[in-house]
């Protein structure tokens, strides 16, 4: 294998930094409500799971995420960490947000939820292809006041 160039470590350190300047966007668009604009930065063929689910296709993760937050309509999300290797970015964050509409058969509680998680995109051609939400979700139904048996 060739030793790396200075060019090749800079264009490693542009590709890292963009991938991570992506997933900033994607916060932003988040909150903003700007779903559509997801089209910019993530792959039609996108796969996402998380604790709950798996789905494939950006048109379903968008309409999950307009179902996340008309359900919860006044997320905050602040991320803390965020670290850039390879093809993949890992962001620790933590949320807030109010409980005011039905959520995966889960009608509004008014409760305010509270947590932190960890999210994994990766990455293929400029484009997140893959997005993991890892989070606790016992805490998460716990702050709702719902018995996570019955879901």
């Amino acid at each position: 294998m060739p030793e790396p160039t200075d060019t090749t470590e800079t264009t490693d350190a542009q590709t890292r930094e963009a991938n991570k300047k992506a997933v900033e966007r994607t916060f932003e668009m988040m909150a903003t409500h700007d779903f559509d604009a997801l089209d910019d930065v993530m792959d039609e063929g996108l796969t996402f799971s998380d604790p709950l689910m798996e789905l494939e296709g950006l048109d379903d993760y968008k309409d999950l995420m307009r179902g996340r937050f008309s359900a919860l309509p006044d997320t905050d999300a602040t991320l803390h960490t965020m670290v850039a290797e390879d093809d993949v970015v890992v962001v620790h964050l933590s949320y807030r947000a109010t409980h005011e509409g039905e959520y995966q058969g889960i009608e509004p509680t008014g409760n305010e939820v509270e947590g932190t998680a960890v999210m994994i995109d990766r990455f293929k051609d400029g484009n997140i292809v893959e997005r993991i939400e890892e989070y606790d979700t016992l805490s998460w139904f716990q702050q709702l006041g719902v018995d996570p048996s019955t879901i």
